[in-house]
């Protein structure tokens, strides 16, 4: 309530204690129209100032839950912000620590690869070497099994004129006097066959040549178990 309003009031009340006793009833009820207009008017006055006092309150209380709302969202960004970073650093020492198991994965790999190749690489140079060796025994024993097979005649000239397939195998070769022709092979590269024509001389000092089928197997050990010759009809 205002200053002026409680000291009207005041002076209304002093006026009706000290004319009590001596006013008429006009002036009573003049007193008692100004109290009533002055408690209208005090109503109203209050009326105001409750509604003032309560949009001071409402409004401090709005300042207040907005700045609690305000340090809560502080609050929570910080604890958001926070957790993130937590997550990004998980995330990246995670990606750091694959990248370098993988980096390693990796590098033991190529390195059993590269050492794979190497054995590899070894293994294919032996068995090629074997081979070669293999193929060059052959190739001997089976010049020496030709050679063999013909030493009913004996050989005046070294071997010359020697003639070799698209494979490198003999198929056939001049050996003085005689001339062998015609070699055939089975799929072990042996020799199976072939035909030696020999040039001899009869008792009046003519020439002559001796043509001769040789037929040539083995045993299952794969050595030459015969050499059959037959001359042509």
């Amino acid at each position: 309530m205002t200053t002026a309003l409680s000291q009207a009031i005041q002076a209304v009340k002093d006026q009706v204690v000290a004319q009590a006793g001596t006013a008429d009833a006009e002036g009573l009820a003049m007193l008692g129209t100004a109290i009533d207009r002055i408690g209208g008017r005090a109503t109203v006055i209050e009326v105001v100032e409750l509604g003032d006092v309560k949009k001071a309150e409402i409004t401090a209380l709005a300042d207040q839950r907005n700045a609690d709302l305000t340090a809560l969202a502080d609050q929570r960004g910080a604890a958001l912000s926070a957790q993130a970073d937590t997550h990004v650093a998980t995330l990246t020492a995670l990606s750091e620590t694959r990248e370098t198991s993988l980096t390693v994965l990796a590098d033991g790999r190529e390195a059993d690869l590269t050492a794979l190749a190497d054995t590899r690489d070894a293994a294919l140079t032996t068995l090629a070497d074997t081979r070669e060796a293999d193929l060059t025994a052959r190739a001997d024993a089976r010049t020496a099994d030709v050679i063999a097979a013909g030493t009913t005649y004996a050989l005046t000239a070294p071997l010359d004129g020697i003639a070799y397939d698209s494979l490198g195998r003999v198929t056939g070769y001049v050996a003085g006097p005689k001339t062998v022709s015609a070699l055939t092979y089975d799929t072990r590269d042996r020799v199976t066959g072939f035909t030696e024509a020999v040039e001899t001389h009869d008792g009046a000092g003519g020439t002559t040549t001796v043509t001769r089928v040789y037929t040539v197997t083995y045993d299952t050990r794969g050595r030459i178990a015969s050499v059959a010759a037959a001359t042509p009809a």
